[in-house]
């Protein structure tokens, strides 16, 4: 307080009279405690993802899409796909100069690439995958293939990679190098290591469907709305009257997380 005296001004200093006495009053062990489990906000960073950024241009406009834990960047002409460890691969790419929007989502390795010259149209309508640019086709399905944006434009984010790294689970199939079906409208995803549940952005009664996690194929446990949970279909350390998740007990450690 006494180094503030001297920096700042006098009616300043007065209204700080007695700040002193109030702060020693305070038990910071809380806040300490805290700060010390989950670090600081200034101490979060990805540094491989920052590494990858440095890469582009810098009047590059990137975008992004997922394939959990893989996050693709790409800009005009260039892809990365990027983990917790480091770039896992990259590709270079050239859409037609008619192109109103393009996207690229990582499968297994490789990158699909997207666009459409429709500028009405709410996602891409033409694809090749890069190892095969020639090779231009119409995918099955197409609203999934644009951007993340927000819940409305890739849900927030959250789709996931196939267990083994062969693929993307795009909502009701596994998605694979090669593969035409395209990404569909079930962009909603939760996951367990062996198994995924879906849903549309727009569902209105809260439906969510469990697929094996390596082929896609719905599970046993069927459909469950977000009120009421299917035993079959719920994973241990989920509330049964909700979809929220809880720490485990000691005694369910080895359950699925």
């Amino acid at each position: 307080m006494d180094e503030l005296t001297t920096l700042l001004d006098r009616p300043t200093a007065m209204v700080l009279e007695g700040v002193e006495e109030a702060l020693a009053a305070l038990d910071l062990t809380g806040p300490v405690a805290r700060a010390l489990r989950s670090g600081l906000p200034e101490e979060l960073c990805w540094p491989a993802l920052e590494e990858v950024l440095e890469g582009f241009d810098a009047h590059d406009a990137l975008r992004v899409t997922c394939t959990w834990p893989v996050l693709t960047v790409y800009g005009d002409d260039r892809a990365v796909a990027v983990d917790h460890a480091g770039a896992r691969a990259s590709c270079v790419f050239r859409v037609p100069v008619d192109a109103v929007s393009h996207a690229v989502h990582f499968a297994g390795g490789q990158f699909l690439v997207s666009w459409t010259t429709d500028g009405r149209a709410r996602s891409n309508t033409l694809a090749f995958w890069n190892d095969r640019p020639d090779e231009v086709f119409a995918p099955e399905h197409t609203l999934g293939m644009r951007p993340y944006g927000s819940v409305i434009d890739g849900a927030f984010g959250f789709q996931f990679e196939a267990p083994d790294r062969s693929g993307r689970f795009e909502g009701e199939r596994v998605l694979r190098p090669g593969g035409r079906e395209g990404i569909g409208v079930r962009e909603l995803q939760m996951g367990e290591g062996s198994r995924f549940w879906s849903a549309e952005v727009f569902q209105k009664a809260g439906d969510w469907t469990c697929h094996d996690a390596m082929t896609g194929e719905r599970g046993v446990g069927g459909v469950f709305r977000t009120s009421t949970v299917t035993a079959k279909c719920r994973p241990a350390a989920w509330s049964r009257r909700s979809c929220t998740s809880r720490p485990p007990s000691r005694a369910s450690k080895a359950a699925p997380r």
